[in-house]
């Protein structure tokens, strides 16, 4: 399971990550906070920059990178499987 977080440490990420532990689920996470909760839980932890975002709350520079980092890791995974 890949969970998205810039934080990793909102509320309702409790509730996911003992649901992955509960049920023996690799959880992969993106975050860019290395003590949170997030990224403490998680198997695979990939660590992004903490970006400025536009006009301080909207995340768009956050999520630009999440994205990208999504792309990256979909295209490996198909040139892996030969898909």
């Amino acid at each position: 399971m890949i969970l998205l977080s810039y934080s990793g440490q909102t509320k309702e990420l409790n509730n996911i990550i003992q649901f992955a532990n509960r049920n023996k689920i690799i959880l992969i996470s993106i975050v860019s906070k290395k003590d949170s909760i997030l990224y403490k839980a998680s198997d695979i932890k990939i660590l992004i920059p903490q970006v400025k975002e536009s006009e301080g709350i909207i995340p768009t520079s956050s999520t630009t990178t999440q994205l990208a980092i999504g792309d990256a890791l979909a295209i490996a995974a198909m040139k892996y499987k030969k898909f």
